[in-house]
């Protein structure tokens, strides 16, 4: 954060309102003050007031700033002027653009589970990161306890730590995307186990039905698992949709239902 001496010295308005979410020399929620004092230098100090009644957006990526309407002027002035006043001979630090661990041993371990934020699927999504040469990650919602899209690639967990939540992971590029449940019914989620390997098996349940969900690959092949405690009496079968760039095959006996995905020539 601001450094403490400096921020010592703040007005009672800066450190009540602006602490939290600037940094001197870095981005965090919001734009680092370096960069507000270059934006709004002493000659444009009624823009700056206006802008902190009004505020608008101007990084997608970060949050946008509540108005501050609850701040009388001379305040702002006040703030102003302690900005542009420790922003002197202050240097912006450039963060990373990309998740700083993305290389680490952690992050490049799969099979792995990683529990985050992911576009178009619910917020219990958890991303299933397996170990084939093109990098597939399985998008599964606890919600539905069924399987949202498949994407293939990096996992860039730092998009949505960057911005404080306020945009989601990249998970690579899409490359099937599920139209519709396997099984139609409510269900309850009750969690999972890791194999030796890392590879997971979900468990839910559908009405009194105890199922099971697993994957493990062969090769660059996706085998999904499902087995129940009885045998299946309805259930869809999956199909590719349309553009998608995997092919599904399908295998149901008894109380078992094995599903495999691979990448179409």
């Amino acid at each position: 954060m601001v450094d403490q001496s400096s921020a010592a010295e703040a007005p009672q308005a800066f450190k009540t309102n602006c602490l939290a979410c600037h940094d001197m020399n870095k981005d965090l929620v919001g734009p680092a003050l370096v960069d507000v004092a270059r934006w709004y230098p002493k000659e444009k100090r009624k823009e700056f007031i206006k802008w902190c009644y009004d505020p608008g957006k101007r990084n997608p990526d970060m949050a946008q700033m509540p108005a501050m309407v609850h701040i009388p002027e001379k305040e702002l002035e006040e703030v102003h002027k302690y900005i542009l006043e420790a922003a002197k001979g202050q240097q912006k630090i450039k963060m990373p653009r990309t998740d700083p661990y993305i290389d680490t041993e952690v992050y490049r371990q799969r099979p792995r589970i990683e529990r985050t934020f992911i576009s178009d699927t619910g917020p219990a999504s958890m991303v299933i990161a397996l170990p084939t040469s093109e990098e597939h990650n399985v998008i599964w919602d606890t919600d539905t306890c069924e399987v949202s899209y498949i994407a293939k690639g990096k996992i860039d967990n730092y998009k949505y730590w960057k911005s404080n939540g306020n945009t989601e992971a990249g998970v690579g590029k899409r490359i099937l995307e599920v139209e519709e449940q396997l099984i139609e019914a409510d269900k309850d989620y009750v969690g999972y186990r890791l194999d030796e390997q890392g590879f997971p098996t979900l468990e839910y349940m559908v009405g009194a039905v105890k199922v099971k969900e697993s994957f493990t690959v062969e090769g660059n092949i996706i085998v999904r698992t499902i087995t129940a405690d009885r045998a299946f009496t309805k259930f869809n079968k999956p199909e590719a949709a349309k553009n998608a760039q995997m092919d599904v095959s399908v295998e149901a006996k008894g109380s078992t239902i094995v599903i495999k995905y691979g990448e179409n020539a």
